[in-house]
């Protein structure tokens, strides 16, 4: 299995050393380091990362507070803030911007693995399942199509029929048609009940 890649934001450059040694040794892949904000964006932006750990007092002219709030805007991840700073103003702003995990310095090891690991999979769970054509047609009464698969797989990630039709780049009464043949297929009447038909599938 690999190992979770993450993004390191501090802008001491010997903490950074030391945390990235810790990390290593916890059994996590340290893919970069990154000294102030600019350079956090642009490594978020380049590459690939299971998780970022900033720390809030950055050079460069940005806050790790600052850094998170883009980059949730922009291509949600999960992160955890690893900080010297323990005064309830920053821990409010922090809060704001959804991080896993709020750690002060110094920490334990064991106490910055179980915040990465759960992080991790938090997020993972929350992340809308790949529906397939096989799996769903082991359970459906009449036999799907890839389209209605699509349509399934949309309804999971709560859009809208507009939404639907964007993503598809059909029309909406084009969509309409799609559902009402999937909820036919499926032996339901609505969108909540072909929601449950499908978490029941999933389970």
């Amino acid at each position: 299995m690999d190992r979770p890649r993450l993004l390191i934001v501090e802008d001491d450059a010997l903490i950074a050393i030391d945390l990235a040694e810790t990390l290593e040794e916890l059994g996590f892949e340290v893919g970069k380091v990154a000294h102030h904000g600019p350079a956090a964006l642009h490594a978020l932006a380049s590459e690939s990362f299971d998780l970022a750990i900033f720390d809030i007092d950055l050079g460069g002219g940005m806050t790790g507070i600052e850094v998170a709030s883009q980059v949730q805007a922009a291509q949600p991840m999960p992160f955890i803030f690893l900080t010297a700073l323990a005064d309830r103003s920053t821990l409010q702003a922090a809060k704001a911007t959804g991080p896993a995990a709020y750690l002060v310095k110094p920490f334990r090891p064991t106490d910055l693995m179980a915040s990465i690991e759960v992080a991790i999979h938090n997020f993972q769970r929350q992340q809308p399942q790949q529906l397939t054509l096989d799996f769903l047609n082991q359970h459906a009464p009449t036999p799907l199509t890839a389209r209605e698969v699509d349509m399934l797989q949309l309804l999971l990630e709560g859009k809208t029929n507009q939404e639907m039709a964007d993503s598809l780049f059909v029309s909406v009464p084009t969509v309409k048609t799609h559902l009402s043949n999937l909820y036919s297929k499926i032996g339901v009447k609505s969108r909540v009940a072909a929601l449950a038909w499908l978490r029941c599938c999933l389970r």
